[in-house]
């Protein structure tokens, strides 16, 4: 399957050239098959048409979410981490040698 991105049909329809109606329609065909499968859509809350279609919407949203905190959580105990680090490191400088 191409990889449009944030291509439209308009986009897919007037700025490539194709050189057969059999090309046109493939294009086309390509596109509706990533705008059903591969294209979050905000108002169904991120997920895919065929989610929403296919009844795995609330299954799909619980992965999600806990994919999207599980960074979250790490960036915040990589930062605490590096703050403990640091106030160590200004702990030991002033310090006075023996």
């Amino acid at each position: 399957m191409p990889v449009f991105g944030a291509w439209a049909v308009e986009d897919v329809v007037t700025l490539v050239v194709h050189a057969s109606r059999d090309q046109l329609w493939a294009a086309l065909a390509d596109f509706a098959d990533y705008y059903r499968r591969a294209r979050y859509h905000e108002a169904l809350k991120n997920v895919t048409l065929d989610d929403v279609y296919l009844g795995r919407r609330k299954a799909v949203l619980p992965r999600r979410t806990a994919f999207e905190i599980w960074p979250l959580v790490a960036r915040r105990e990589n930062h605490r981490k590096l703050a403990r680090t640091e106030q160590d490191e200004r702990a030991g400088s002033t310090r006075t040698a023996p």
